[in-house]
């Protein structure tokens, strides 16, 4: 996109570097409370988990309802 928009920059892709919980890491975390904290890698194995169903044969669409429903039960809120 960067190039796309011609802002004269170079963007350079590099992988995530996460915790052992596999929460990435980021300064950002120390705003998490200790429950958001607790709760937060789950996004992240539920992504995970559900990238390996599909390529496995699951449906997108049951996959996207039952991985909502996981996100859901941990306690997020989806729009």
């Amino acid at each position: 996109m960067a190039g796309h928009l011609e802002l004269g920059v170079k963007v350079i892709g590099s992988r995530t570097i996460r915790e052992r919980d596999a929460l990435a890491m980021s300064p950002r975390n120390v705003y998490l409370s200790p429950q958001e904290r607790q709760t937060a890698p789950t996004l992240h194995r539920v992504m995970k988990d559900s990238a390996r169903r599909i390529h496995a044969g699951e449906t997108i669409a049951r996959r996207m309802a039952r991985g909502a429903g996981m996100i859901n039960a941990a306690g997020f809120a989806l729009d």
